[in-house]
């Protein structure tokens, strides 16, 4: 089955591909490295806070996703367990983070 067709969750793994294309895209295209580092922060924070009942867990589960990016970190890889967030789904006329 093709994969954009395919009812499967995407793995961190294929995510990455993708969001690792998506930037190269960016940056062939002419963008900023530090503008698209920034709004990558920004996406997931944002991401994060229209789903977690907490938003302190937010800040944790970003930082601890950029551990593994540092060079000389000793951090697991991508594909290591990722910290879940347990989503809160607003309901009709809440607002979303």
């Amino acid at each position: 089955m093709d994969e954009k067709n395919s009812s499967e969750t995407l793995g961190e793994a294929a995510v990455l591909d993708r969001v690792r294309g998506h930037v190269g895209a960016l940056l062939a295209g002419g963008a900023d490295t530090a503008t698209v580092a920034y709004v990558l922060a920004f996406v997931a924070t944002e991401l994060g806070l229209s789903f977690a009942p907490d938003s302190s867990e937010v800040y944790g589960v970003v930082l601890t996703a950029a551990c593994p990016a540092t060079p000389d970190s000793q951090s697991p890889q991508p594909d290591a367990v990722i910290p879940v967030l347990t989503p809160t789904v607003p309901g009709p006329g809440e607002p979303v983070h």
